[in-house]
């Protein structure tokens, strides 16, 4: 009994305004639907209502049927045409499982689907004709199910993805699971990639180029990467001084010769606590008996000599 129930579906003409009259209705099932005579167990054309209940012989061909017709076809009334939804008697919507491997069941795919209606029994699609694989299995399945509320376009199975399709679905986003938004990009996958990103990888390249300029004769290390000296051609530097020297400049041979502070490579890695940008700041690395505009300008200074020489 209920796989004949499953077997019938309804043509329904109540959204047009005006109830076609019993010769139109045929004439839109034979001529529009091209129904297939062979293939039909009973036509039904209800008195109370201005519906045609039409069941199939084999329960598949009718969920096939509306599949194929469901919402494609109308009938003119007064210039304007109306859509002719076809239905399942039952209510049931034709669901379709795309992009499924070997390794997930159709017992697994009806336990997931449990949780969005009341799903019948999951069949193997296959090739149809002309196709030169005809009969043989496609890898999608499909179900007949009462859907209770809105399934998703992509679900997880055993950590794969699988794409769902059923008619009046609203399509969704494959990374969050909200309304698809079509030509922007998904904020949540766009947050995970970012995650996922190495974050440090912009300090890196700014502790690359402090750890360049501050090594003249030796490596340093900062992490798991090794900076090698900067190796850039620049004008000759003084020696560090030391705590007993004070900041100065000297002119030998017009040449002006910049003196340097001491730089602690022990606290090089504090460095990504003071890292605002592209500008350094190194108050927390810098040993240095200088007030703080003598040590601005000398910096500055190194740094146009550097530019100059580039």
């Amino acid at each position: 009994m209920a796989a004949k129930q499953n077997a019938t579906f309804r043509v329904d003409f109540s959204q047009i305004p005006k109830k076609p009259s019993r010769a139109e209705a045929i004439k839109f099932l034979i001529n529009v639907l091209k129904l297939e005579t062979d293939k039909l167990e009973k036509v039904q054309v209800l008195n109370m209502a201005p519906i045609i209940s039409v069941e199939m012989k084999d329960p598949i061909h009718a969920r096939q049927f509306v599949e194929a017709h469901d919402g494609k076809h109308g009938i003119l009334c007064d210039g304007t045409e109306f859509n002719v939804p076809i239905k399942m008697e039952d209510n049931t919507q034709v669901v379709k499982i795309l992009d499924v491997s070997a390794n997930i069941s159709n017992a697994e795919i009806k336990e997931i689907l449990a949780a969005y209606g009341k799903p019948e029994e999951v069949l193997n699609t296959y090739w149809e004709a002309p196709s030169p694989f005809a009969g043989i299995k496609d890898g999608n399945r499909s179900t007949n199910m009462k859907i209770e509320k809105p399934i998703p376009s992509f679900l997880t199975i055993k950590g794969e993805i699988i794409k769902i399709l059923y008619r009046g679905q609203k399509a969704t986003c494959q990374y969050c699971d909200q309304p698809v938004h079509y030509g922007v990009t998904c904020t949540q996958n766009r947050k995970n990639t970012y995650n996922t990103y190495n974050k440090t990888s912009v300090n890196n390249r700014l502790f690359a180029e402090v750890a360049q300029q501050g090594t003249k004769n030796q490596n340093t290390k900062i992490g798991p990467t090794t900076y090698k000296p900067h190796t850039s051609e620049a004008p000759e530097k003084s020696s560090v001084y030391n705590n007993n020297q004070n900041p100065s400049t000297s002119r030998n041979n017009s040449t002006e010769t910049l003196s340097m502070t001491r730089v602690d490579y022990n606290k090089i890695d504090d460095l990504d606590k003071t890292v605002t940008g592209k500008r350094l700041v190194m108050d927390d690395i810098i040993s240095s008996d200088t007030d703080t505009t003598d040590h601005e300008r000398q910096i500055n200074r190194t740094r146009k000599a550097r530019k100059s020489s580039n």
